[in-house]
Protein backbone atom coordinates (compact mmCIF):
# COMPACT_ATOMS: atom_id res chain seq x y z
CA UNK A 1 0.00 0.00 0.00
CA UNK A 2 1.33 3.59 -0.61
CA UNK A 3 1.38 5.93 1.89
CA UNK A 4 0.20 9.60 1.26
CA UNK A 5 -0.26 12.81 3.44
CA UNK A 6 -4.01 12.71 4.24
CA UNK A 7 -5.36 12.39 7.54
CA UNK A 8 -2.71 12.60 9.12
CA UNK A 9 -2.47 14.10 12.63
CA UNK A 10 -0.49 16.98 14.21
CA UNK A 11 1.80 14.59 16.02
CA UNK A 12 5.36 14.90 16.04
CA UNK A 13 8.02 12.75 17.02
CA UNK A 14 11.92 12.73 17.49
CA UNK A 15 14.68 11.45 15.50
CA UNK A 16 15.09 8.39 18.29
CA UNK A 17 11.56 7.92 17.63
CA UNK A 18 11.45 7.58 14.32
CA UNK A 19 14.88 5.52 14.32
CA UNK A 20 13.54 2.98 16.30
CA UNK A 21 10.26 2.80 14.67
CA UNK A 22 12.13 1.97 11.57
CA UNK A 23 14.85 -0.44 13.34
CA UNK A 24 17.16 1.79 12.46
CA UNK A 25 19.97 4.16 14.20
CA UNK A 26 19.20 7.76 14.33
CA UNK A 27 22.57 8.66 12.33
CA UNK A 28 20.85 7.07 9.33
CA UNK A 29 17.83 9.06 9.99
CA UNK A 30 19.90 12.31 9.93
CA UNK A 31 21.74 11.02 7.18
CA UNK A 32 19.17 10.62 4.52
CA UNK A 33 17.48 14.13 6.04
CA UNK A 34 21.08 15.59 4.97
CA UNK A 35 21.40 13.86 1.87
CA UNK A 36 17.47 14.62 0.60
CA UNK A 37 17.58 18.59 2.29
CA UNK A 38 15.96 19.16 -0.70
CA UNK A 39 13.08 17.10 -0.98
CA UNK A 40 12.31 17.40 2.75
CA UNK A 41 10.68 20.51 3.83
CA UNK A 42 10.89 22.76 7.07
CA UNK A 43 7.75 22.86 9.19
CA UNK A 44 6.51 20.28 6.78
CA UNK A 45 8.05 17.53 6.74
CA UNK A 46 10.10 18.51 10.16
CA UNK A 47 10.88 21.55 12.22
CA UNK A 48 13.28 22.47 15.17
CA UNK A 49 12.25 22.67 18.78
CA UNK A 50 13.10 22.60 22.68
CA UNK A 51 13.24 18.84 23.80
CA UNK A 52 14.16 17.85 27.97
CA UNK A 53 16.69 15.42 28.16
CA UNK A 54 18.17 13.75 31.17
CA UNK A 55 21.13 16.44 30.97
CA UNK A 56 18.18 19.43 30.15
CA UNK A 57 16.54 21.16 27.24
CA UNK A 58 18.06 20.99 23.86
CA UNK A 59 17.05 21.93 20.07
CA UNK A 60 16.15 18.88 18.39
CA UNK A 61 14.81 17.78 14.79
CA UNK A 62 11.41 16.23 15.43
CA UNK A 63 9.33 14.86 12.62
CA UNK A 64 5.58 15.11 11.30
CA UNK A 65 3.32 11.95 9.96
CA UNK A 66 3.96 13.66 6.80
CA UNK A 67 7.34 13.80 7.32
CA UNK A 68 8.12 10.18 8.31
CA UNK A 69 5.94 8.74 5.56
CA UNK A 70 8.37 10.86 3.69
CA UNK A 71 11.21 9.82 4.98
CA UNK A 72 10.49 6.32 4.67
CA UNK A 73 9.75 6.96 0.91
CA UNK A 74 13.32 7.85 0.69
CA UNK A 75 14.23 5.28 2.70
CA UNK A 76 12.43 2.41 1.40
CA UNK A 77 11.10 1.87 4.38
CA UNK A 78 7.42 2.54 3.73
CA UNK A 79 6.02 -0.24 5.40
CA UNK A 80 8.15 0.40 8.33
CA UNK A 81 6.81 4.00 8.85
CA UNK A 82 2.83 2.39 8.27
CA UNK A 83 3.91 0.15 10.88
CA UNK A 84 5.34 2.84 12.98
CA UNK A 85 2.45 5.22 12.89
CA UNK A 86 0.00 2.65 13.70
CA UNK A 87 1.22 1.40 16.57
CA UNK A 88 1.87 4.80 17.96
CA UNK A 89 -1.64 5.46 17.41
CA UNK A 90 -2.82 2.19 19.09
CA UNK A 91 -1.20 3.12 21.86
CA UNK A 92 -2.81 6.97 22.33
CA UNK A 93 -6.33 5.00 21.86
CA UNK A 94 -5.06 2.84 24.84
CA UNK A 95 -4.24 5.98 27.04
CA UNK A 96 -7.57 7.41 26.47
CA UNK A 97 -9.67 4.64 26.68
CA UNK A 98 -7.65 3.32 29.32
CA UNK A 99 -6.07 -0.53 29.09
CA UNK A 100 -9.22 -3.32 28.98
CA UNK A 101 -10.52 -4.80 31.51
CA UNK A 102 -11.56 -7.92 29.90
CA UNK A 103 -11.02 -10.14 26.78
CA UNK A 104 -13.94 -9.27 25.23
CA UNK A 105 -13.58 -5.29 25.88
CA UNK A 106 -9.94 -5.89 24.06
CA UNK A 107 -11.34 -7.74 21.11
CA UNK A 108 -13.36 -5.02 20.82
CA UNK A 109 -10.79 -2.08 20.93
CA UNK A 110 -8.61 -4.56 18.40
CA UNK A 111 -11.95 -4.46 16.18
CA UNK A 112 -12.43 -0.66 16.34
CA UNK A 113 -9.06 0.12 15.55
CA UNK A 114 -8.92 -2.09 12.73
CA UNK A 115 -11.88 -0.33 11.33
CA UNK A 116 -9.91 2.90 11.47
CA UNK A 117 -7.12 1.47 9.55
CA UNK A 118 -9.35 -0.12 6.83
CA UNK A 119 -10.88 3.72 7.27
CA UNK A 120 -7.59 5.37 6.74
CA UNK A 121 -6.57 3.07 3.74
CA UNK A 122 -9.36 3.90 2.06
CA UNK A 123 -8.97 7.54 2.54
CA UNK A 124 -5.70 6.84 1.50
CA UNK A 125 -6.57 5.85 -2.22
CA UNK A 126 -9.45 8.01 -2.43
CA UNK A 127 -7.35 11.19 -2.25
CA UNK A 128 -4.19 9.84 -3.71
CA UNK A 129 -4.66 11.84 -7.02
CA UNK A 130 -4.98 14.91 -5.14
CA UNK A 131 -1.40 14.02 -3.10
CA UNK A 132 0.23 13.23 -6.21
CA UNK A 133 -0.39 16.30 -7.84
CA UNK A 134 0.70 18.13 -4.63
CA UNK A 135 4.01 16.24 -4.68
CA UNK A 136 5.02 16.83 -8.11
CA UNK A 137 4.77 20.52 -7.29
CA UNK A 138 8.52 19.82 -4.94
CA UNK A 139 10.77 19.99 -7.50
CA UNK A 140 9.14 22.63 -9.69
CA UNK A 141 10.28 26.28 -9.68
CA UNK A 142 7.39 27.99 -11.22
CA UNK A 143 5.17 30.08 -8.41
CA UNK A 144 0.97 29.83 -8.84
CA UNK A 145 -1.35 32.29 -9.26
CA UNK A 146 -4.40 31.69 -6.30
CA UNK A 147 -7.09 31.05 -9.43
CA UNK A 148 -4.50 28.17 -10.46
CA UNK A 149 -4.23 26.91 -7.04
CA UNK A 150 -8.14 26.68 -6.53
CA UNK A 151 -8.69 25.28 -10.08
CA UNK A 152 -6.15 22.58 -9.72
CA UNK A 153 -7.57 21.34 -6.09
CA UNK A 154 -11.44 22.17 -6.89
CA UNK A 155 -11.32 24.14 -4.27
CA UNK A 156 -15.07 24.71 -2.97
CA UNK A 157 -15.04 28.61 -2.65
CA UNK A 158 -13.69 31.23 -4.81
CA UNK A 159 -10.55 33.15 -4.90
CA UNK A 160 -11.96 36.08 -2.30
CA UNK A 161 -13.15 33.70 -0.04
CA UNK A 162 -10.11 31.36 0.44
CA UNK A 163 -7.76 34.81 0.79
CA UNK A 164 -9.98 36.11 3.38
CA UNK A 165 -10.00 32.42 5.12
CA UNK A 166 -6.17 32.83 5.08
CA UNK A 167 -6.49 36.50 6.92
CA UNK A 168 -8.72 35.13 8.97
CA UNK A 169 -6.11 32.12 9.80
CA UNK A 170 -3.49 34.41 10.32
CA UNK A 171 -1.45 33.71 7.37
CA UNK A 172 -1.91 36.94 5.56
CA UNK A 173 -1.93 40.01 6.98
CA UNK A 174 -5.29 42.41 6.33
CA UNK A 175 -3.78 45.63 7.70
CA UNK A 176 -1.83 47.58 6.28
CA UNK A 177 0.11 45.25 3.81
CA UNK A 178 -3.32 43.23 2.42
CA UNK A 179 -2.90 39.68 1.48
CA UNK A 180 1.30 40.31 2.56
CA UNK A 181 2.07 36.98 4.23
CA UNK A 182 3.32 37.22 8.10
CA UNK A 183 6.87 36.58 8.75
CA UNK A 184 6.67 33.08 9.36
CA UNK A 185 4.36 31.85 6.02
CA UNK A 186 6.77 33.94 3.93
CA UNK A 187 8.27 32.02 2.36
CA UNK A 188 5.16 30.12 0.76
CA UNK A 189 3.84 33.24 -1.20
CA UNK A 190 5.77 35.14 -3.45
CA UNK A 191 4.57 39.01 -4.11
CA UNK A 192 4.74 40.77 -7.26
CA UNK A 193 3.97 44.11 -8.75
CA UNK A 194 2.13 44.02 -12.46
CA UNK A 195 1.16 46.67 -15.05
CA UNK A 196 -2.33 46.29 -15.87
CA UNK A 197 -4.38 49.24 -17.76
CA UNK A 198 -1.20 51.61 -16.89
CA UNK A 199 -1.29 51.14 -13.60
CA UNK A 200 0.74 49.10 -10.70
CA UNK A 201 -0.91 46.81 -8.48
CA UNK A 202 0.35 43.55 -6.42
CA UNK A 203 -0.47 40.46 -7.10
CA UNK A 204 0.30 37.15 -4.75
CA UNK A 205 1.49 34.20 -6.13
CA UNK A 206 1.92 30.80 -4.10
CA UNK A 207 5.45 29.17 -4.34
CA UNK A 208 6.17 25.26 -4.52
CA UNK A 209 6.17 24.81 -0.93
CA UNK A 210 3.11 26.96 -0.35
CA UNK A 211 1.64 24.86 -2.83
CA UNK A 212 2.29 21.68 -0.63
CA UNK A 213 1.62 23.63 2.08
CA UNK A 214 -1.84 24.71 1.30
CA UNK A 215 -2.86 21.26 -0.16
CA UNK A 216 -2.07 19.83 2.78
CA UNK A 217 -4.28 22.11 5.51
CA UNK A 218 -6.92 23.16 3.51
CA UNK A 219 -8.10 19.46 2.46
CA UNK A 220 -11.68 20.19 3.60
CA UNK A 221 -11.85 22.78 1.32
CA UNK A 222 -11.75 20.24 -1.85
CA UNK A 223 -14.65 18.80 -3.62
CA UNK A 224 -14.81 14.92 -2.84
CA UNK A 225 -13.76 13.98 -6.23
CA UNK A 226 -10.64 12.85 -8.05
CA UNK A 227 -8.55 15.99 -9.46
CA UNK A 228 -6.80 15.61 -13.07
CA UNK A 229 -3.02 15.69 -13.57
CA UNK A 230 -3.04 19.35 -13.94
CA UNK A 231 1.07 19.94 -13.58
CA UNK A 232 3.32 17.92 -15.77
CA UNK A 233 5.54 15.36 -14.29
Amino acid sequence: MELAFNNVSNNWYTTEQVAKGFDCTPEAIRKSKFDNKDKLIEYIHWKTEPVTTVTGSKLSTVWSEIGVIKLSELMAKTQKAQDFIFEIRFQEELKKRNLPKNFAEALRLAADQQEKIEEQARKIEQDKPKVELAESIIGHRTNFSVKEFIDNFKIIVGKNKFLEILRNDGILMDYPNRNHPYQQYSKYFKIQRVIKNEESREKILITPEGYVYLSKKYQNLMEKIEVDYLIEQ
